[in-house]
């Protein structure tokens, strides 16, 4: 006669069915693993370029200081020019030659 199959009757596997049984639970890990790595992958991407846009914005900032500085300079010296010009025009009106 034949026993009766209840929930806790041990059934003898073959090897295929246990191999089968293993790839069935690594595959999701597997693919779990992949995600966590393409994850990985992508935010490193966004991280690299959001370090080459701050770079860059850092770069823009330096330039436009020192173009801002160079044109402090020029009128810096624009206006040591004038002051000049306009010193040496009110020494002209100083003095007075008479020749007699």
């Amino acid at each position: 006669m034949v026993k009766s199959i209840n929930p806790h009757t041990q059934i003898p596997r073959s090897l295929k069915a246990s191999k089968i049984q293993q790839i069935k639970q690594q595959q999701p890990q597997a693919q779990q693993q992949e995600l966590v790595n393409q994850m990985a992958k992508n935010n490193e991407q966004k991280q690299t370029k959001v370090n080459e846009s701050e770079e860059t914005s850092q770069e823009k900032i330096r330039d436009e200081g020192d173009e801002s500085k160079g044109q402090q300079k020029k009128r810096d010296s624009k206006e040591d020019q004038e002051g000049t010009e306009d010193r040496k025009k009110s020494r002209r009106g100083k003095y007075i030659d008479i020749k007699v």
